[in-house]
């Protein structure tokens, strides 16, 4: 079994570097420039997989659904933190707009998860 939580963690690892290499991409180089509303849609999949991804991990490391809250306020502030280092990316920008549907996708990842690692697909989930 501690072969599989490894697996998790590194899932979520691997996904936290897929996004902060493309958060840190400039603008020049981001292959699609989406208007707002429809970039939203972008934020909410990253932060709601990387949720996802915490939660299946967590409860298969046997983390308590409570102390996911806990994980959604740090993803909460990740989310901040990433809209501000994008300040410092030439052509890239920071919105509140952006953070909140972060946080809402993360929220929603880690909701889903728990979920479903607390239903009968835990099984095909781990």
């Amino acid at each position: 079994m501690a072969n599989t939580i490894g697996r998790q963690w590194v899932a979520v690892a691997v996904w936290v570097a897929i996004q902060l290499t493309l958060t840190s991409l400039p603008g020049t180089v981001v292959p699609v420039d989406l208007p707002h509303p429809v970039d939203w849609l972008g934020h909410l999949c990253m932060y709601g997989a990387l949720g996802f991804l915490i939660a299946r991990a967590a409860r298969l490391h046997g983390w308590s659904p409570r102390s996911l809250v806990w994980i959604g306020v740090v993803l909460s502030l990740l989310a901040a933190l990433d809209e501000l280092h994008q300040l410092l990316i030439p052509g890239r920008g920071a919105a509140v707009s952006d953070w909140l549907a972060d946080t809402i996708g993360a929220t929603a990842g880690l909701v889903v998860g728990t979920r479903l690692m607390a239903s009968r697909l835990a099984t095909w989930l781990r």
